[in-house]
């Protein structure tokens, strides 16, 4: 079975690197404070981080991107409660921004209702219609809810738009076993190996016994 919350965290780096990118250069205090957060945050620092996304913060009260990176940093720390208020702010100062949506929806699964987390997935996918992270997120909320076509619709067009993008093979050829189609679930597999990659063990037994064949 593959781990969503681990999934999360990766996409949460995705996220920050690519909110940093932007801006690493920058002189402002804001932009030092939040990359040496960064830096920290790839190294697990939570705490230093938090510290860090704080003073950018403490110079801009209105930098959004802070406040999502500091949400990530707070919910790997063990602080939902901060996390969530800093996604909330985010999408307070940047409504129309789809980082802070995919994040509040990605940090709230399994902790409010599956349909309040599509909900936060939808809004992300309609401000970036190109956002594939959120199609594979929202896909496995789908494959939770055993809404298996409308989780396999998600990481196609996930697919379609980022064509090596494991995690979505991955899950749809789970989301294939589900529905007892081993043939597309084999043909899933064989695309991440040919990428260089591995499907996850335990998985792997799974559809070998459900397909009675070995590859």
């Amino acid at each position: 079975m593959f781990n969503y919350q681990r999934m999360i965290k990766s996409f949460a780096f995705v996220t920050i690197f690519l909110l940093s990118a932007f801006n690493i250069g920058y002189a402002s205090t804001e932009e030092e404070a939040t990359t040496r957060g960064y830096e920290l945050a790839k190294k697990h620092q939570w705490k230093e981080a938090i510290e860090e996304y704080n003073l950018a913060i403490a110079a801009n009260p209105n930098f959004v991107k802070a406040y999502n990176m500091r949400g990530n940093a707070y919910y790997f720390y063990g602080d939902y409660g901060q996390a969530i208020y800093d996604f909330n702010k985010a999408i307070e100062l940047a409504p129309n921004d789809a980082e802070g949506y995919f994040n509040r929806g990605g940090m709230q699964f399994g902790k409010v209702s599956m349909d309040q987390v599509i909900t936060d997935f939808n809004k992300a996918i309609e401000l970036n219609p190109n956002f594939d992270k959120a199609y594979v997120s929202r896909g496995y909320v789908y494959y939770k809810k055993n809404n298996l076509d409308q989780a396999i619709a998600d990481y196609t067009k996930a697919i379609g738009i980022n064509p090596r993008l494991v995690i979505a093979y991955n899950y749809r050829a789970e989301a294939y076993l589900a529905k007892k189609d081993y043939n597309k679930s084999w043909e899933d597999v064989h695309t991440v190996q040919s990428f260089g990659a591995t499907a996850d063990p335990a998985f792997l037994a799974k559809l070998k016994k459900a397909s009675k064949r070995e590859e």
